[in-house]
């Protein structure tokens, strides 16, 4: 079920943003440095606000699904202590499930007061049931506790929109065996893309990295 969205309140000029890239399902850190270099120039945005980008550490199989998004959690919440503090998360397949996951709560823990200023960019992102993670989950069940969640549609669902609105941006695959689009009702601080590439090379992707790029920088503005 999607959920109800409410305006939220961002940080107005932060000083500092950090940006956390989650990478996906069996995905090598490495898949995503290109990335991280375009995002971390220049070390200054718009003038007054300082920038950090990182890769969340974890496993990239057989996660404990459950410490995964609290470990994010916390940074998030570690983060956004400080004043003046923006947080953009970038991810990559299922390191979107794990995020919104993370998210989620970080804004359960904001109820009655002013959103916490986070942003979300998805690229290729798991939203619903994946025809090779099902044939896979055939093969070897819950073994795999990522292939658990995207072989079941429900639960690969889980948490696509939040009780509050943030800014997010959706960046998906034109050319995408692995995973299936999910259409959002759309909002004032939802953006969607559609790209000319695999699932794994989108995250390659100039246009994308320049995509990401504009749209961190925007919630900064």
């Amino acid at each position: 079920m999607l959920a109800s969205a409410k305006n939220m309140n961002p940080v107005k000029n932060p000083t500092k943003q950090t940006v956390i890239l989650v990478p996906g399902f069996c995905e090598p850190r490495p898949l995503l440095w290109p990335l991280r270099l375009t995002l971390r120039s220049p070390a200054v945005v718009n003038g007054h606000c300082t920038r950090k980008v990182r890769i969340f550490k974890d496993r990239i199989v057989f996660r404990d699904l459950e410490n995964s998004a609290s470990k994010l959690r916390q940074q998030i919440e570690s983060l956004l202590k400080e004043p003046n503090h923006s947080v953009a998360i970038v991810t990559h397949s299922f390191g979107d499930w794990v995020a919104r996951q993370a998210i989620s709560r970080v804004l359960q823990d904001f109820e009655g007061r002013d959103a916490p200023a986070i942003s979300l960019a998805s690229i290729a992102p798991i939203m619903t049931a994946s025809p090779i993670a099902r044939g896979l989950h055939w093969l070897g069940g819950d073994v795999i506790s990522e292939v658990a969640v995207m072989s079941n549609a429900s639960r690969a669902s889980t948490n696509v929109t939040f009780d509050v609105a943030i800014p997010r941006l959706i960046v998906w695959a034109n050319v995408d065996v692995w995973i299936r689009t999910m259409e959002l009702e759309g909002n004032a601080l939802l953006e969607i893309q559609h790209i000319w590439a695999s699932h794994l090379s989108i995250v390659l992707h100039p246009r994308v990295h320049r995509s990401v790029k504009k749209f961190i920088n925007g919630v900064i503005a």
